[in-house]
């Protein structure tokens, strides 16, 4: 667990800070998840897992650090592979807001810039795949956060808008049969 404290600098737009570790906090956490998996044709599979966690006891530095971490996060994916060599898939992941205590002042130095908070967050994935060359080659293209909505995993982090990836794979050991 970490003690952060930091000065902003609103002339400059910058959040110098330092680290300072805390050895000397301790707690545990309680959690559940569940996972569900159904077939529904054989072509089209959906899968939904819901994960709980949080803080169950610890000191002050403790809490606050896990108040950092979605308490909830809800996932639903869907594929659907009309044929061997072609799919579709699509994820929405639904994360609960959270807390950075250690920055109470953020928004307010930032001028609104920051924040010290993360409000609920919506992601939505999308996925083509295609092989080709009897399944030695593969092309997929990801689109990442394809309603662009404000994605941040830290309030002075990176903001992740709309994402497109594409990848090719040959695959080798299917080439020797």
């Amino acid at each position: 667990v970490y003690k952060r404290q930091g000065v902003y600098n609103p002339d400059s737009s910058v959040f110098n800070s330092f680290v300072i570790a805390n050895t000397n906090s301790s707690g545990s956490v309680a959690g559940f998840s569940i996972k569900i998996h159904h077939k529904i044709f054989s072509s089209l599979a959906q899968i939904i897992v819901y994960r709980f966690l949080a803080s169950a006891s610890g000191d002050f530095s403790f809490k606050n650090e896990w108040k950092t971490i979605p308490e909830h996060k809800l996932s639903y994916a869907v594929t659907f592979n009309p044929f061997d060599s072609f799919s579709l898939w699509a994820k929405l992941t639904v994360l609960s807001p959270v807390i950075w205590s250690y920055f109470p002042r953020l928004k307010e130095l930032s001028k609104d810039f920051y924040g010290n908070n993360l409000e609920e967050r919506f992601i939505l994935d999308f996925s083509i795949r295609k092989w080709f060359w009897s399944n030695r080659l593969r092309f997929n293209l990801l689109f990442k956060n394809l309603l662009n909505n404000k994605l941040q995993h830290h309030p002075l982090g990176a903001k992740f808008n709309l994402s497109v990836f594409f990848s090719a794979e040959i695959v080798f050991n299917s080439i020797i049969d």
